[in-house]
């Protein structure tokens, strides 16, 4: 992910530095702000790890609990929910940002 942010020229400015570096803290943030769900849909490439982790305690929590058999058919039940939900974000998340990749010649 590269995030190239534009050009800013700048003459004859009379101010402080202060003032001036707050200004262009605001552009940049501006920016990202505009830029963000590009952002944000390149962060989802693991998936929703406190969905994992809710597959995974409420496995261990049925291996527990529950009988040898149904506990241990449930724990992997959730275990593979865990993975394949995390497998699915990250497939996902490839699908939305290939179109973005320059082309190769």
């Amino acid at each position: 992910l590269a995030v190239t942010f534009p050009q800013v020229h700048l003459t004859n400015v009379a101010t402080t530095s202060f003032v001036l570096g707050q200004e262009l803290i605001a552009h940049c943030i501006a920016f990202l702000l505009l830029n963000s769900p590009a952002l944000l849909g390149s962060c989802d490439m693991l998936g929703n790890p406190v969905q994992a982790l809710r597959h995974l305690r409420q496995g261990m929590t049925d291996l527990s609990q529950r009988p040898l058999r149904e506990g241990f058919f449930s724990f992997t039940s959730h275990l593979f929910a865990a993975s394949l939900s995390s497998l699915s974000a990250v497939s996902n998340s490839v699908r939305r940002n290939l179109w973005r990749a320059p082309p190769r010649g």
